[in-house]
């Protein structure tokens, strides 16, 4: 959905508007007091296990898994695993499908092979191409359904859970009758089966159409075809209405929900099989983990908890706090309930960040039962405020630490979520009015952080206060810069380049405790040796002599995207004594050089590579996001002299950090002693050591380099296997399917040159999210020389000085 600039200027005027109502009312942040850990308060013991399939490293790779499914007291996991077979290069792989039986204490009882059963249903002289689909409880055990890809039909099997065996050989479901719908726009009538649902004596099937233009669901009782429904007959919304979930809410009617101009929501009734609409309104965050139990009620999890989700009227109910258990709140902030009453839970968190060639980390169980006392009674509660709806591992992994080991206080988590303002887009969508959207949700977040904290009711500490500019001064935030220069701080263990760039004015609002770093990759030896970025004029040469006119960043990225992007590294230039100004010679410079030198550039967000497997040359590759080595061996191009530098700018900066992680503790906070203390746990190397090596940098040089490691060892012997095999290989296809595997030569020194370029990081992007509306809105207009720049420059300033002065 487009959002249009008067829309988002009066979302900004109710922000402002509030801000000067919160000024008339109280000046001054009113200070908070200390509350205490009651032993009456709520508390969960929690046991985690977890469900290894213990597959062998050396043999297996892109391991795919679904589940874990609760049948009766077994839980059930389905594993597509990429079997590498020694006649064949190591980066080809042939899938394996298994189902791994496990009991309540995690131990795998079976291991079935479920290509040996499917194979069973093969037509004769077919191509086995199946992919397992749901699993359901019946009289003998668990019933497993799958489907043949090649052909549209369903074919389910019965497994005795105990003995890990068939009950009886795999049955066919008669699906000849199911028919498209009429007028569903699919372009050949064929449909492909996305997910099945077991429910009750009924079983629901989601599909889509070949082109993924359209779904209807189909419908079967006892196992035989009943019915048909078109999605987009029952959305107002018009067609590609594609949905993605369906359950069951009891009194014979299921629920089914996706995406078409924006979120859907239908219920049909399983008898009639009437269908109708629910919702066309928002939803929940795609960083919020969506489960629904046996009973039919819908979960949402998010890292201060699991929240009873009525998706009708959008409410959602804490059902279990994160503050009052033992968890770890990286892997269960998007796990799924599996079973849930009054005073026990069984949630399941299936690892979603790892790297393809890696074999995932094993799914883990928590089991919560309710104590009779809390143990933490009588610890000092440090209250935490995240600005996002995600914690990284870092920050999670700092706040068990910190609630494990420190004797006197305990931190307690609240989040404030600005997904959940934030529109969905759906294909197409405009990068500049994602950024406007973007901006505009984080200002009306940041606002009401601020009221929590005028009206004495904020948090001790703020998780992601680097990403609002609007807190980042005296009257909210400590001043942190005796903490880094206190004994206990050891500076030479730290980025303190990354660290120093987040001072404001001299004072340091905030600690960067993980970042990405933003930059172009290109061949170093077509620069000078010391060289950390660009000048405008040494830019102009590059894009000219070097990517033969071709400029690298408008070619993924709008102009106005990368020109904020150039504004948010250089803010604190900008931003002076709590005064903005841009009517000064650097930025109509920076104005002038887009205008006259930078294409206005692609505006679709998600772009595609292209994905032909011909090598090509590549003279400069533009990354917004870069955090691990996989992402350089990507755009590789250039062996060991890849090198990453920083954008244009006046004086040739070099790359940039994005903050992704940071500290702060709110001004008057009355238990600062405890503050500092959880900022030691978030910054020790044990936190900041990840566990995956698909995740944010550490800003702790020690576990930044075992970061590095990971990658390395998470590289394996792929690229080597096929260098060492067949020598003549690189500059060929195959080379190009391994930079896309993101596989590089173990001989090259990517590990050393990812860390060089940490060394070289002097600036950070920090973002004004109010100021950058209006620069996004006003700016356009002289970029397409419609406008001149005094007066683009004259409605920027006044526009925001208001917001400034209110501040």
């Amino acid at each position: 959905m487009r959002v249009s600039g008067r829309i988002l200027s009066l979302v900004l005027s109710v922000v402002m508007l509030a801000s000067v109502c919160l000024t008339a009312v109280s000046c001054k942040v009113s200070k908070g007091e200390t509350k205490k850990v009651q032993e009456t308060d709520p508390w969960y013991e929690a046991k985690r296990v977890e469900l290894d399939p213990e597959f062998d490293a050396s043999k297996t790779k892109n391991l795919h898994v679904e589940g874990p499914y609760l049948i009766r007291d077994k839980y059930i996991m389905s594993y597509v695993a990429g079997e590498i077979w020694d006649d064949l290069p190591a980066i080809y792989t042939v899938p394996h499908e298994w189902m791994g039986i496990y009991d309540k204490n995690g131990n795998r009882t079976n291991m079935i092979d479920v290509d040996e059963i499917m194979q069973q249903m093969a037509p004769e002289g077919a191509v086995i191409a199946y992919d397992s689909m749901g699993v359901s409880e019946c009289e003998s055990g668990a019933r497993l359904f799958f489907s043949q890809i090649s052909a549209f039909s369903l074919f389910y099997c019965d497994i005795d859970l105990e003995k890990g065996t068939q009950i009886a050989p795999s049955q066919k479901v008669d699906l000849s009758n199911v028919r498209a719908p009429d007028n569903t726009g699919a372009s050949d009538g064929k449909y492909v089966l996305h997910s099945i649902y077991p429910i009750d004596d009924y079983i629901v099937m989601i599909l889509h159409d070949s082109n993924f233009t359209h779904s209807c669901l189909v419908v079967l009782k006892d196992l035989e075809y009943k019915y048909t429904v078109d999605v987009d007959s029952v959305f107002t919304t018009g067609k590609g209405n594609l949905i993605y979930d369906a359950y069951n809410v009891s009194n014979g009617k299921v629920r089914f929900s996706g995406f078409g101009r924006n979120f859907v929501l239908g219920e049909l009734d399983l008898e009639t099989g009437k269908a109708v609409s629910l919702s066309e309104g928002s939803s929940f965050s795609s960083d919020t983990g969506f489960s629904v139990t046996k009973d039919g009620r819908a979960y949402l999890s998010k890292p201060d908890g699991i929240y009873e989700y009525d998706p009708l009227n959008g409410t959602k109910t804490l059902k279990y706090s994160f503050n009052d258990c033992d968890v770890n709140r990286f892997e269960c902030q998007d796990s799924v309930m599996l079973y849930c009453d009054e005073n026990t839970a069984i949630v399941a968190c299936v690892p979603k960040e790892y790297s393809n060639q890696d074999i995932p980390p094993p799914p883990a169980v928590y089991t919560l039962e309710k104590a009779d006392k809390n143990p933490n009674a009588g610890k000092t509660v440090v209250t935490v405020a995240a600005l996002s709806s995600f914690l990284t591992f870092t920050e999670a992994e700092g706040i068990k630490i910190f609630n494990e080991q420190n004797p006197e206080y305990f931190a307690k988590l609240t989040v404030y979520d600005q997904r959940s303002l934030i529109e969905g887009t759906v294909g197409g969508a405009d990068i500049d009015d994602e950024d406007k959207n973007t901006y505009s949700a984080v200002a009306m977040i940041s606002g009401s952080l601020i009221a929590d904290i005028r009206a004495g009711m904020g948090p001790d500490v703020v998780f992601g206060a680097s990403q609002s500019i609007d807190l980042l001064n005296g009257t909210y935030l400590t001043d942190l810069s005796p903490y880094l220069k206190s004994k206990n701080f050891d500076q030479s263990a730290y980025y303190m380049n990354v660290i120093n760039a987040a001072k404001i004015d001299g004072e340091m609002y905030f600690v960067p405790t993980g970042f990405t770093i933003t930059g172009i990759v290109t061949d170093g030896s077509k620069l000078e040796p010391d060289q950390k970025g660009f000048t405008y004029e040494q830019y102009v040469q590059f894009v000219k002599e070097q990517c033969n006119g071709e400029e690298p960043v408008s070619t993924v990225s709008s102009r106005m995207h990368f020109l904020t992007t150039c504004i948010k590294r250089d803010y604190t230039g900008w931003l002076k004594n709590d005064k903005i100004n841009f009517d000064r010679q650097d930025f109509r410079d920076l104005a002038t050089f887009f205008k006259e030198n930078i294409p206005e550039g692609r505006t679709e967000v998600n772009i595609q590579d292209d994905y032909s497997l011909e090598p090509k040359a590549h003279y400069a590759s533009y990354q917004e996001i870069i955090e691990n080595l996989q992402q350089i061996a990507y755009c590789n191009y250039y062996g060991n002299n890849l090198r990453i530098v920083g954008l244009p700018s006046a004086n040739g900066t070099g790359p940039s950090a994005r903050v992704t992680t940071s500290f702060s503790i709110t001004a008057n906070s009355p238990v600062e002693e405890g503050a500092y203390a959880l900022l030691d746990a978030l910054l020790c190397e044990q936190a900041q050591t990840v566990n995956v090596a698909w995740s944010d940098i550490p800003v702790n040089r020690a576990a930044a380099k075992a970061k590095v490691d990971m990658c390395i060892a998470d590289n394996k012997i792929g690229a080597g296997y096929i260098k060492s095999t067949t020598p003549d290989i690189l500059g060929t296809s195959v080379q190009e399917a391994l930079r896309r595997e993101q596989l590089f030569d173990p001989s090259l020194n990517l590990g050393d040159i990812f860390l060089d370029a940490l060394e070289n990081v002097d600036t950070l992007l920090l973002p004004d999210n109010s100021v950058l509306v209006i620069v996004s809105e006003e700016l356009p207009p002289y970029l397409l020389d419609q406008k001149d720049l005094d007066s683009v420059i004259g409605t920027i300033n006044n526009r925001a000085k208001t917001i400034m002065a209110e501040r």
